[in-house]
């Protein structure tokens, strides 16, 4: 999850099989929104109590948030962004403690997607209304803005007199990145195939 306001509010949802292939398939997508706005829709997320574990940008837990959480009451003291989703009966976010490079993130999913004439890519997204804009709200089983982003991600750019004494940058240009940050953190966690039941 990448909690914003101005920006959009991003969960995006994802399937492990017994391989280890990951499958993006559900996100919510909403920016200018306060956290009480975006709680009844996220809990009506397909499976979101089964999301486990859902790691969330760290900082949206310290305490520097201060507004209230039903319109017209008086703001409260400052709380972090976490503890007004407790407040709201979601409690399923974890910081994530892991690597938050760009540059780490592109170089991991670029193996998931290696090799390709030779076998499956590891990571899916499933997108069957793909736009040429983003598409805001809940999207059940389906990750569009997710794609939408990665279509536009870019590397920055340098001037041909910064050519001459740098290298070529290697940064991603941190703009349009709310469904890709909420990726990264999944995929720079290490996930482990599911487990099959004895009984399966």
């Amino acid at each position: 999850m990448d909690h914003g306001k101005t920006n959009p509010t991003t969960i995006e949802r994802a399937y492990i099989d017994f391989e280890g292939t990951i499958y993006f398939a559900g996100e919510y997508y909403q920016p200018g929104r306060e956290v009480w706005q975006h709680a009844p829709t996220k809990k009506n997320m397909p499976d979101f109590t089964r999301m486990q574990p859902c790691y969330a940008d760290p900082t949206i837990f310290h305490s520097t948030s201060q507004q209230a959480q039903r319109p017209g009451l008086a703001s409260e003291s400052a709380k972090s962004i976490a503890e007004l989703y407790e407040e709201q009966g979601i409690e399923v976010f974890a910081p994530f403690g892991g690597d938050r490079s760009d540059v780490s993130f592109a170089a991991r999913l670029m193996l998931h997607w290696a090799d390709l004439e030779n076998r499956e890519p590891t990571v899916k997204i499933v997108c069957r209304n793909y736009s040429e804009a983003p598409q805001f709200g809940s999207h059940p089983w389906d990750s569009p803005n997710l794609l939408w982003e990665l279509m536009r991600a870019r590397r920055h750019k340098l001037t041909a007199q910064q050519l001459l004494s740098r290298n070529t940058s290697e940064a991603i240009v941190d703009k349009g990145n709310h469904a890709r940050d909420a990726r990264k953190y999944l995929l720079m966690s290490h996930p482990e195939p599911a487990q099959k039941t004895f009984e399966r």
